[in-house]
């Protein structure tokens, strides 16, 4: 007598179990067709530097040299770009604040004054941008003040 028992008691969870699967079987298909909220990224501006290193070349002693760093805009909205300042002796910017659009490219000024110390220096030029992944495009450049001339 306790066999049917048992079998019944098996019997109904089993179908409570394939139930409660079927439900939620049908509320995950549910799920799955669903619409959902579009995740809207806003457009950005991407700073790309064209070259990361610079050699200027050599400059004389109480003289100018002047060479162009270049940007580009890889994004698909206007770049602001600002260069810095980034110490004595270092390439100053010549150009002030510059706008790019979007997949264009420009070159930013720069000028290294002859009135150091004969030798080779590497210095850091930094541009400011409003690109929110690269806010600083670091640009390593290098460059020699030559000897004077004995005369």
């Amino acid at each position: 007598m306790t066999k049917p028992r048992n079998l019944w008691n098996f019997a109904v969870v089993l179908c409570t179990f394939a139930v409660l699967l079927g439900c939620a079987y049908i509320v995950w298909q549910d799920t799955e067709t669903a619409p959902r909220p579009a995740t809207k990224t806003k457009p950005k501006p991407v700073a790309l530097a064209v070259q990361r290193k610079l050699n200027v070349g050599t400059v004389k002693p109480d003289q100018m040299l002047k060479d162009c760093v270049m940007l580009r805009n890889g994004g698909i909205v206007p770049l602001r770009v600002q260069p810095g300042l980034t110490g004595c002796r270092a390439p100053h910017p010549v150009t002030d604040r510059i706008t790019i659009a979007p997949g264009g490219q420009t070159g930013i000024d720069v000028r290294i004054d002859g009135n150091a110390q004969p030798g080779t220096y590497t210095h850091d030029f930094i541009i400011h941008t409003d690109d929110p992944d690269n806010s600083h495009v670091r640009i390593v450049m290098t460059y020699t003040v030559a000897k004077a001339d004995a005369g």
